[in-house]
């Protein structure tokens, strides 16, 4: 689960993971929609199938009883050098190293490498080095205490040499080269992706779609039948094209029920949903294994990527502990909604901008450290969603969580505010205002 996902956003899935599958027995055994299901929302659902085929084989090929044997461990579906090392030292006190964001920060910084250490030359002095440090007792809590350190104190900008125990052995400290060790990833162009989903509704319910196990991304979970929009279509015009591609039928459009916006490695998503009608009874297309008609409770029950769970739940109400929760479009919610769009294109991007704006959306404030934003960290809440803002000196940060716990997935840290308020706007647009 840590493998890309911070360990605030992975603890309330590991707890409720574990709560279901408390051995690997009870995970090898368990249907694959249902592991899905339990790991929906963390995203990179890859991860989740190679856990339970890797859970399978422990059970199969050694009873159900964890190895202490690399070799084994290396054979399984996604386990690689990291997760091996991660689990051969801190399960069974082997020798072996991990290298991953953290840890490898530390170790260039402290040897002053200028290698970039996540790929080439760079990767394999950082592995090499990574192995020549370790102890030879402890090295699980040594592996543990170098990505810590990275975490909580070599942090990749404004780090807290001062607090360092390593700061009297470290090159990038004693040379002043901490913003240039290691050096920047390099940026990666944001591509813009327009998508429409189909709304086919039947006695109540909406036709939902599984998707391949082949698929490149979510296989085998459900969606409402989905496609990419070409350039100059409108959503009009793409949700009949999509519906007569992946579902086999001639439908009439009609109009939009939702909007999200998502974010998948350097893609950057639209996904509208639109409503459609059709005379037709019968329902082809090629690419879904299965269709289904479900109402709220039963999509709950059918494991969705996060856009498409926020869409099914605008459309149909989301099932949750207080029973539905359906997307607030009274006059009110449009005027506030609207007020706030105001807000933004009228405000200076400053602290009291973001202050003002979690106000009008009609949050309030739970919990404070050091008083204010500006000296710590603040959380907000309107009673469904949480937003976590903090500043660290110059450098601002923003979360959210739904109140399941759920995360959004939008953690970045800006040296500057005005692009912070900026990064606040798309937020609330996206994941407040959307609900």
């Amino acid at each position: 689960m840590l493998q890309q996902t911070t360990v605030t956003a992975v603890i309330p899935y590991f707890t409720r993971f574990m709560e279901r599958f408390p051995t690997v027995t009870d995970l090898a055994t368990a249907d694959e929609s249902e592991v899905l299901k339990h790991w929906q929302g963390l995203g990179y659902y890859r991860r989740a199938r190679h856990l339970h085929a890797a859970a399978k084989r422990v059970v199969a090929e050694r009873g159900g009883v964890f190895p202490d044997d690399p070799a084994f461990w290396e054979s399984l579906p996604g386990v690689g050098r990291y997760i091996l090392g991660a689990v051969m030292s801190q399960a069974f006190e082997r020798r072996m190293p991990i290298v991953e964001a953290n840890s490898l920060r530390v170790l260039s910084r402290v040897f002053g490498s200028r290698l970039d250490p996540r790929g080439g030359e760079g990767l394999k002095w950082v592995w090499q080095t990574a192995e020549e440090v370790l102890p030879k007792k402890r090295v699980g809590d040594f592996n543990q205490a170098v990505m810590e350190l990275g975490a909580i104190v070599c942090t990749p900008t404004n780090p807290k040499c001062g607090e360092c125990p390593l700061k009297k052995q470290c090159v990038a400290n004693r040379d002043g080269l901490q913003a240039i060790i290691p050096p920047p990833k390099a940026k990666k162009e944001t591509v813009t992706v327009r998508e429409v989903c189909v709304v086919l509704r039947r006695d109540g319910r909406v036709l939902l779609g599984q998707r391949p196990p082949t698929a490149d991304r979510w296989a085998n979970m459900w969606e409402l039948p989905r496609g990419v929009m070409t350039d100059g279509e409108t959503v009009e015009a793409a949700a009949v094209r999509v519906a007569k591609e992946l579902i086999g039928v001639t439908v009439t459009a009609g109009e939009v029920l939702a909007c999200v916006r998502h974010g998948v490695t350097r893609f950057d998503i639209t996904l509208t949903a639109v409503e459609v009608r059709t005379r037709a009874k019968k329902l082809g297309g090629e690419f879904y294994t299965e269709w289904r008609w479900v109402n709220a409770s039963e999509a709950g029950e059918c494991p969705m990527s996060t856009p498409q769970r926020k869409v099914v739940g605008a459309i149909l109400g989301e099932p949750g502990p207080q029973g539905p929760r359906v997307r607030d479009q009274s006059p009110v919610a449009v005027r506030q909604a609207e007020s706030v769009k105001e807000l933004f294109r009228d405000a200076p991007r400053e602290l009291d901008h973001v202050t003002a704006v979690l106000s009008r959306l009609g949050f309030r404030l739970i919990a404070a450290k050091s008083g204010t934003m500006d000296s710590g960290s603040a959380r907000y809440s309107n009673g469904a969603t949480l937003v976590d803002v903090w500043k660290d000196r110059s450098q601002w940060s923003i979360g959210g969580e739904r109140a399941e716990l759920e995360p959004l997935g939008y953690w970045r840290v800006y040296d500057d505010t005005a692009e912070f308020c900026d990064a606040l706007e798309g937020y609330v647009s996206a994941h407040v205002l959307a609900k």
